[in-house]
């Protein structure tokens, strides 16, 4: 979906690794961003061909985790205002059970 619409980036949230393993196995062109809750697989993230690692607290955040994962994004310049991304997480968001929600915005 990413290469087929020309998405700048592909944003997920995962509580283990198997998603990031996943999405990337794909070799997707476009540069895979994972938010985690959890500080132990953080640094194995990273290690996935294609993907960076974000840690997140959803507990302290105000914001919405999609609303934050974009700001912090654009904060570091990896997007830019009108790139279209992909985000993937599960519903609810740092369920275990896997992806369960794809949708395409805007930033």
């Amino acid at each position: 979906m990413a290469d087929q619409s020309g998405a700048k980036a592909i944003v997920a949230f995962a509580v283990r690794p198997e998603t990031a393993f996943r999405l990337a196995s794909n070799r997707p062109k476009a540069p895979i961003y994972i938010f985690t809750p959890n500080r132990l697989i953080l640094h194995q993230l990273s290690l996935i061909w294609g993907v960076r690692a974000f840690f997140i607290d959803p507990e302290k955040s105000r914001e919405s985790p999609f609303d934050y994962s974009l700001k912090m994004l654009r904060t570091r310049e990896l997007i830019r205002h009108g790139d279209l991304v992909v985000n993937v997480s599960s519903l609810p968001l740092f369920d275990f059970k896997g992806v369960s929600a794809i949708k395409l915005s805007y930033v």
